[in-house]
């Protein structure tokens, strides 16, 4: 809680209020009571409050749902026993950081819930507010989400709980110089010689300009990056206090975001090599099976134009109709591969938005079997790379084709569902589904690796893929892709840091 906050509550509480504090002194000293009376009562655990606290100001069901299963795991490990202040305050951390995240909490409702817990804690707010400050700051589940999310909760937690504003991670590159990556508010050129210096080991702090502070992000013991904030208060101990932990806890992120450019650049190559595979087949059909059926289409027009003549006048018009049929099927044939050439190509992938490429292909694919389809698209789907959208557009085409040419469907569906940390993907179908593990092993024998291949291209990015059916019952296809983007990349333009 910042000095000004808290220094009103007291002053409230105390009996002093100033004049735009007199309206609610009342409210605040019966809440207090009632949190107060609380605490004494026996049967009421802390955990009930704090968990009542959130119920009563959230209105999101996955915020909901996760917060009542992180009381339920504290509620479990204290078990019969009165649970300690450090059980409170870690579940206290762990639902603010799940209401940052799904409804946007920040430093008004950080300063509501220290608050809060201080009341049913009987601590001082001050300690109160940095005891869940670190508790938020440490939750592991903060390393489940995708570096980039990750570093920007850590911010906005920084912001929430400290006496600071203003708040941005810089890095430098191999040039020297140095870019900001992550930010709560605007980053100025102050705040980008502060990071400079702080990167080349000098003072985290601007002359003349105190209230402008920096401390180095370290990796291996070598400065990696910095923080650097304007702060509130003239404590620049605390300050150094609230951002020096707050490098801690973002050094492992920077670590974890590292790995996964490894991983990820290994990755890229594995697909690239596919889709160069898949171009490539695309080409052979454009130049070989395509040509040769346009010359085809040429010669059926042509005996077309020889033989409909010499037929008799009773029988002609049979045999136009039958030369119509043979060619409505060839025009149909090369719409076909043509669709199917242009789909192989990964530029028609990744040219566009996601939504756009999938209505593409499951407008195709209805007009060519008759099967509905109900494509349904929630979340966000960008910021994605390449090889995600590749990777779930192939595995979606598989499971369409899969649907085609053995489900006997008369109906399917596609729910995409964009996460903050992952990309979920359900494609259900209405058809006679399959036993799995004999289909699976039956396949690899005869060297048609149609659902190995789905599972390889969502492993090969970090996710899974899960396939359910059974003879008569139709098929479920899950597949689940981590989020991920490089911290590296500079959360601002050159020209936004004023």
């Amino acid at each position: 809680m910042n000095s000004a906050a808290e220094g009103s509550y007291v002053e409230v509480l105390s009996g002093r209020p100033s004049g735009r504090l007199t309206e609610v002194r009342s409210l605040v000293v019966r809440e207090f009571e009632r949190v107060r009376a609380l605490r004494h009562e026996p049967d009421v655990s802390p955990l009930a409050i704090i968990g009542e606290h959130f119920a009563s100001r959230v209105d999101d069901e996955d915020a909901e749902a996760a917060i009542e299963v992180a009381q339920r795991r504290a509620e479990s490990l204290a078990g019969s026993q009165r649970p300690s202040n450090l059980a409170v305050t870690s579940f206290a951390g762990e639902a603010f950081d799940i209401c940052a995240l799904d409804c946007g909490w920040g430093a008004s409702e950080a300063a509501e819930l220290v608050r809060e817990l201080a009341a049913v804690l009987g601590e001082p707010a001050a300690a109160s507010g940095a005891a869940l400050f670190l508790a938020a700051s440490r939750n592991p589940q903060l390393m489940e989400l995708p570096p980039r999310v990750a570093l920007q909760m850590q911010l906005e937690i920084l912001v929430a709980f400290a006496p600071v504003e203003d708040v941005s991670v810089w890095v430098g590159d191999t040039a020297r110089r140095v870019h900001c990556v992550a930010q709560v508010g605007s980053p100025t050129r102050t705040m980008r010689r502060i990071a400079n210096r702080v990167l080349q080991g000098g003072s985290g702090e601007a002359e003349g300009r105190q209230t402008i502070v920096g401390v180095p992000v370290y990796r291996w013991g070598v400065p990696w990056g910095a923080i650097v904030a304007r702060r509130r208060v003239d404590d620049r101990d605390a300050v150094d206090g609230y951002l020096t932990e707050a490098a801690s806890t973002i050094s492992p992120v920077i670590e974890r975001d590292m790995l996964l450019e490894r991983s990820n650049a290994r990755e890229r190559l594995l697909v690239d090599a596919a889709e160069k595979r898949l171009l490539r087949l695309g080409f052979d059909l454009h130049d070989g099976p395509l040509q040769d059926l346009a010359a085809l289409a040429d010669d059926v027009r042509y005996t077309r134009r020889r033989i409909v003549p010499l037929i008799d006048a009773g029988v002609r018009g049979i045999a136009a109709g039958r030369f119509d049929d043979f060619e409505a099927r060839l025009s149909a044939l090369d719409r076909s591969l043509r669709d199917l050439s242009h789909s192989l190509e990964s530029s028609s992938v990744t040219a566009g938005p996601l939504q756009r490429v999938l209505e593409r292909e499951v407008n195709s694919f209805q007009y060519e079997t008759g099967i509905s389809v109900d494509l349904k698209l929630r979340g966000h789907f960008e910021p994605m790379t390449r090889s995600q959208k590749i990777a779930l557009f192939r595995i979606v085409q598989e499971a369409l084709h899969n649907i085609r040419e053995h489900s006997n469907a008369t109906a399917a569906s596609i729910d995409v569902h964009g996460r903050p940390d992952r990309i979920e993907a359900h494609v259900k179908d209405d058809g006679i589904g399959f036993d799995v593990s004999s289909t699976l092993v039956d396949a690899a024998r005869r060297g048609r690796l149609g659902l190995v291949g789905m599972g390889e291209r969502a492993r090969l990015l970090g996710g899974k893929l899960d396939v359910r059916s059974s003879n008569g019952s139709g098929t479920t296809i899950e597949i689940m892709l981590p989020r991920w983007l490089p911290v590296e990349t500079p959360a601002a333009e050159e020209s936004a840091v004023v």
